[in-house]
């Protein structure tokens, strides 16, 4: 995989080819109650663009207890226990990505992408905090961005077994979306509407 830079500078180009704006927004974020085995998770859910698929995320407020639950039409179909999950993303065919925080005393956090029944299809450990995450809306593509001193993007190919990941040394980026650009390579944006990078 071969990533080029569209960050802003001294021959940075204005757009990518294929790049609309009006396509930049991905997925929705919702604050949900979900029942669990007579428990009540406080979670944030996030929707697929399509809203067909759904990925909540949250902790029963009265245990040590936090999950993840994969939703189809609002309805939950799986849920999987998880150690402290920060963020989430699901894409259009109901792949999802969940970070998993480390304990206070360790920076770790992982990155952990499941099927629609909840299996674990990759697990990578990232060195530092991650503050945010975003998946393609094909589920091909996961980008996870640290809030290391020197923040890093860790792109990871999810057809991979070995999971192919690239780490690239830029900072105050959190991405939010992907598209789609009319060569076929994927663009990443940051804030739903700067692009920063092509996927090749």
């Amino acid at each position: 995989m071969r990533i080029r830079s569209l960050l802003t500078g001294r021959g940075a180009p204005a757009e990518p080819p294929g790049y609309d704006p009006e396509r930049a927004r991905t997925t929705v974020t919702r604050h949900r109650i979900i029942t669990h085995e007579q428990s009540r998770y406080e979670c944030q859910v996030v929707e697929s663009v399509d809203s067909a698929y759904a990925v909540g995320y949250g902790y029963d407020p009265t245990s040590d207890s936090s999950r993840v639950f994969l939703l189809d039409g609002g309805e939950t179909v799986r849920s999987v226990s998880s150690a402290r999950p920060i963020d989430a993303d699901i894409a259009a065919d109901g792949t999802a990505v969940v970070i998993e925080s480390g304990s206070d005393a360790d920076l770790t956090s992982r990155v952990r992408i499941l099927d629609t029944r909840g299996e674990t299809k990759l697990r990578r450990e990232i060195d530092a905090t991650v503050g945010t995450s975003g998946i393609s809306a094909d589920g091909s593509r996961v980008v996870a961005v640290s809030k290391a001193r020197s923040p890093r993007v860790h792109i990871y190919d999810v057809a991979d077994a070995e999971a192919t990941t690239t780490a690239l040394y830029m900072s105050g980026l959190g991405f939010e979306s992907f598209q789609r650009g009319d060569d076929g390579r994927q663009i990443c944006l940051s804030d739903g509407s700067r692009p920063h990078l092509i996927l090749d």
